[in-house]
């Protein structure tokens, strides 16, 4: 995700840690297999907001950028 390295991630409504926490080959945010929701959020953008299905043993990397949130 092209994110500031301090936006907050949360999974399924919970605060999970900040974008920098997750962000390299060593760093990655282990879920349980199933159905998740993954919400990063950023003062001054817009949230991203996407349901995803983790497979036990699988990375799925995400790739988006963050909009600037326009009142």
């Amino acid at each position: 995700v092209d994110a500031p390295r301090s936006a907050e991630v949360y999974v399924d409504g919970y605060y999970a840690g900040i974008v920098d926490d997750f962000d390299g080959a060593l760093q990655h945010l282990e879920l349980h297999p199933g159905a998740h929701q993954i919400e990063i959020r950023a003062p001054g953008f817009a949230p991203i907001v996407f349901d995803m299905q983790a497979i036990d043993g699988r990375t799925i990397t995400y790739r988006a950028q963050m909009v600037p949130y326009r009142p």
